[in-house]
């Protein structure tokens, strides 16, 4: 790949509207194009519930993927190692920022007082659903997981022009 955008890891991305065009042909003396940029990214919001708000501290969720950035020429994804970890606020709700998927292995991990208490591939989900990671413009993605003392469940959804799945570990 030539010009890249990378994310460092243990960071998300930044939003990133960008536009390419290649092959461009020129008629003339001039050359004229409209850029239209795209959004290249998505917001993963996660919101938490069933925890005390003592608890949630203690909560900790991981994303990550091969997808480590973007190719700036054709806005292809970058295959590379992609992570990123963080505690939901007061609220219960945390967000990361996801550039374009490229590789199909987006996944979560759910960490309560360092043990691991699920893994969720979401790419699986996410493309049972009809997320479109190919769209010109990337919609954002809801997830709600719910923990009890025995399980966490996770719901996808809804976005724009998809639907919601309900998960169980």
């Amino acid at each position: 790949h030539g010009l890249t955008y990378t994310i460092p890891l243990g960071k998300d991305s930044d939003p990133l509207y960008a536009f390419s065009r290649l092959g461009l042909l020129m008629d003339g003396e001039y050359l004229r194009d409209d850029a239209e940029p795209h959004r290249h990214h998505c917001i993963l919001t996660v919101h938490v519930s069933g925890l005390s708000p003592e608890r949630l501290p203690d909560l900790v969720v991981r994303v990550g993927s091969s997808t480590s950035g973007i190719c700036l020429e054709d806005m292809s994804p970058v295959r590379g190692t992609f992570q990123v970890t963080g505690h939901p606020g007061e609220d219960g709700v945390l967000q990361f920022t996801l550039l374009r998927q490229g590789f199909g292995d987006l996944s979560a991990d759910i960490y309560d007082g360092g043990r691991l208490v699920g893994t969720y591939d979401l790419s699986s989900v996410l493309d049972s659903l009809g997320y479109d990671w190919n769209a010109e413009d990337l919609s954002d993605i809801t997830l709600n997981f719910s923990v009890s003392s025995s399980e966490v469940s996770l719901v996808i959804g809804p976005w724009d022009d998809g639907g919601s799945s309900d998960m169980a570990c």
